[in-house]
């Protein structure tokens, strides 16, 4: 007995968005990730007034380019939870209950992002003044985007 024709998979038919362009080739790519769209703000942050509120204090326009929640891990290797914010001039990292800044990660003084080939979720944030930042983020293809187009500090 003939089996019927396969249809093409819906998930093979996607064409590669042009930020995700630079990253085709370098590393391994989950079916699910390619051709959606970015969002940026994930954790609505831009309506929490506390979060305006810390904006303003360390002198960030009132935009936020993106935000998720991830793990930090520590020194000792222990994930520890936080909210990933990157604004144009800093990424931070806030406690994840209490929305306080853990770290401020000024993006001029930003050595080089390092991604995992493997699709792993891993970040590494490196600063050549201080200590590195390694994250776990299950958007860090949009997250490295977001990073990426921050305005340089004349443009703003």
């Amino acid at each position: 007995r003939a089996r019927p024709p396969r249809r093409a998979s819906l998930a093979m038919a996607f064409e590669i968005a042009e930020p995700l362009q630079p990253f085709m080739g370098r590393k391994e790519r989950r079916r699910s990730s390619a051709g959606k769209m970015f969002l940026g703000d994930h954790l609505n942050l831009r309506d929490d007034p506390d979060v305006a509120k810390l904006m303003a204090k360390h002198g960030e326009p009132p935009f936020v380019m993106f935000s998720e929640s991830v793990l930090k891990i520590n020194r000792r290797g222990e994930a520890v939870p936080r909210s990933m914010l990157v604004c144009a001039r800093s990424v931070y990292l806030l406690d994840a209950d209490t929305r306080r800044v853990r770290r401020k990660l000024p993006i001029r003084e930003l050595g080089a992002i390092r991604m995992s080939e493997l699709s792993d979720n891993f970040i590494a944030l490196t600063y050549p003044a201080e200590y590195d930042v390694l994250l776990v983020c299950a958007r860090k293809i949009e997250a490295v985007v977001a990073i990426q187009d921050a305005p340089p500090m004349n443009e703003e």
